[in-house]
């Protein structure tokens, strides 16, 4: 027999919220898709103390002007996923 989850007890999922890249010339947030993605695993800290495991650069072109520009974004460490836990067994 199998047991349902209720409609509470489930996880809630997490809402990631992102501000878009602007144009540096004409402030829009339109872009032609993303190309020559370039990724660097390497870890750091940003001034704000947060720490990263990764860069992502990605060139795209303003829909708008055409004005050509790199996106970067930071790719952030996760707390439970940085380091292994690992469970001892419980001796009786």
């Amino acid at each position: 027999m199998t047991r349902r989850r209720t409609k509470k007890s489930r996880p809630s999922t997490p809402i990631a919220t992102a501000v878009p890249t602007r144009c540096p010339r004409c402030g829009s947030t339109n872009r032609d898709p993303y190309h020559n993605t370039r990724r660097l695993d390497t870890t750091g800290t940003l001034p704000c103390g947060s720490v990263y495991s990764a860069v992502i650069w990605r060139r795209t072109r303003c829909h708008d002007c055409g004005q050509t520009r790199i996106d970067k974004t930071w790719i952030f460490r996760d707390a439970d996923n940085s380091t292994k836990k690992t469970r001892k067994k419980s001796r009786k």
